[in-house]
């Protein structure tokens, strides 16, 4: 991905300092390799340990017809695509890698302007038409908020639940110094590591990708929290580049 160039120096200083040894990349794979191969190109070492693994939900499709089709994520479009062909003129991606994903399959899709679920809403404001049916296909708990905002406006929205989220706790051997994490079911999982006040604790910086996923990592106790622009490699080393310790 492209990164801004001064960023990428600020960065890079800062871990060839020693300001910054381990970042803990907690997303699942292969969104981690992306993220750490970034990461380490600008001097960061990187603990890649994902928190969260996906199993599908076996939820069947539902039968109406549907003007617009939104995926919220890369496993949202792997686990919807692998047992069901969606025939729909309007496809919409919540970000690059979403899209990219659905071009593995054949599928061209509007990409939206933010990852954030604000961001999303906007863009289907701007993009789709008054009262179209919307099916927004997902993780169990994924942006409910979007579900809502989209029917107050006036649009027919279902969700289709394709895969579900479970907690992993993964041995952590070594001293973090940044936490990644990309949702609010990360969140919990690091707070419940067996390694939290000993390799890590409430006081290490953590990297949301939103507001809400802030919000739910103030509720667990966590006091360094660091807001990213977006959920990009780029995003994340933007805000790496920021931190004060």
């Amino acid at each position: 991905p492209a990164i801004d160039q001064s960023w990428s120096e600020k960065a890079r200083s800062r871990a060839q300092s020693g300001t910054v040894k381990n970042v803990w990349v907690t997303r699942s794979l292969p969104s981690a390799e992306r993220f750490s191969i970034v990461l380490k190109s600008n001097g960061y070492n990187v603990v890649i340990a994902p928190v969260i693994d996906v199993a599908p939900t076996k939820e069947s499709f539902p039968k109406d017809e549907f003007d617009v089709v939104v995926f919220l994520s890369a496993h949202a479009v792997r686990h919807a695509l692998t047992v069901q062909h969606i025939r729909c003129q309007t496809i919409v991606s919540i970000g690059q890698a979403t899209s990219k994903t659905l071009e593995t399959y054949g599928v061209n899709s509007l990409v939206a302007d933010s990852s954030s679920t604000e961001g999303l809403f906007s863009f289907l404001k701007k993009n789709i038409s008054l009262r179209s049916k919307v099916l927004i296909a997902s993780g169990i708990g994924g942006r409910e908020d979007l579900d809502i905002w989209l029917t107050k406006v006036g649009h027919m929205v279902k969700r289709w639940h394709v895969y579900r989220r479970i907690a992993r706790y993964p041995s952590i051997t070594s001293k973090i110094d940044v936490i990644e994490v990309a949702s609010g079911d990360a969140v919990s999982a690091v707070f419940g590591n067996p390694a939290n006040d000993h390799f890590f604790g409430i006081d290490t910086p953590l990297c949301v990708p939103s507001e809400r996923v802030s919000g739910i990592a103030l509720q667990q106790g966590f006091r360094n929290i660091v807001v990213c622009s977006g959920a990009t490699p780029s995003d994340l080393l933007s805000s790496l580049a920021a931190i004060k310790y």
